[in-house]
């Protein structure tokens, strides 16, 4: 079996980078220059090491989590329960009011409808899921009324990208969705219009 040369003295710059970036730290982490209690490196020695580790330390930075796994983030705190249609809408889109900026932007668009906020690609993005086997669509018998919850692959997804989403910002989405199922349609749908009234200038709803 042969190499090609080129692919050989790729392999040995690699290697011959690694070693010498070892034998820097352990060469100079031998010489101990204290201030007070702090043990520091010669300034030009801790750019070196930083500037070699920068490739390693940008690899495992978390990336920003996408539109659906933000939804099965926000869905999982649920734990099983059902959404109706009308609380997804108002759950993403108080997410986006008030959270956006610690979950990387809004995540949808949404526009006056006749029941407040509102925005197809919350259902659309729903679908899309339920087709992956995360989100499990119900509808109930006799009607075209539907409900919305996470499967237990959903579910095992969900939770572990909530635990991504910064701690104050997944205990304001899990207490946002607790208040969100514990209104009833006419409740949920007051409280919007009396929180955001521009949001309420088609709408159909009087009460």
């Amino acid at each position: 079996m042969t190499c090609n040369p080129l692919t050989l003295k790729r392999i040995y710059v690699i290697a011959r980078f690694f070693w010498l970036r070892e034998r820097i730290r352990r060469r100079f982490c031998r010489y101990k220059y204290w201030v007070g209690r702090e043990f520091i490196l010669p300034y030009w020695v801790n750019i070196i090491l930083e500037f070699m580790g920068t490739r390693k330390k940008r690899s495992t930075e978390a990336l920003p989590l996408t539109r659906e796994e933000i939804v099965l983030a926000a869905l999982s705190t649920s734990n099983g329960q059902p959404f109706q249609p009308v609380q997804v809408q108002k759950l993403f889109f108080l997410i986006d009011e008030n959270v956006a900026g610690q979950i990387g932007g809004r995540q949808f668009s949404f526009a006056p409808y006749d029941y407040g906020p509102y925005d197809k690609a919350v259902y659309d993005t729903l679908f899309d899921l339920s087709k992956k086997g995360d989100v499990e669509i119900i509808y109930d018998q006799g009607s075209t009324l539907r409900k919305y919850r996470l499967t237990h692959q959903g579910q095992t997804k969900g939770m572990t990208y909530l635990e991504r989403i910064p701690g104050p910002t997944s205990e304001y989405v899990s207490k946002l969705s607790t208040w969100i199922r514990g209104l009833s349609f006419a409740q949920l749908v007051s409280a919007i219009y009396k929180a955001y009234p521009q949001m309420k200038v088609n709408s159909v709803f009087n009460k």
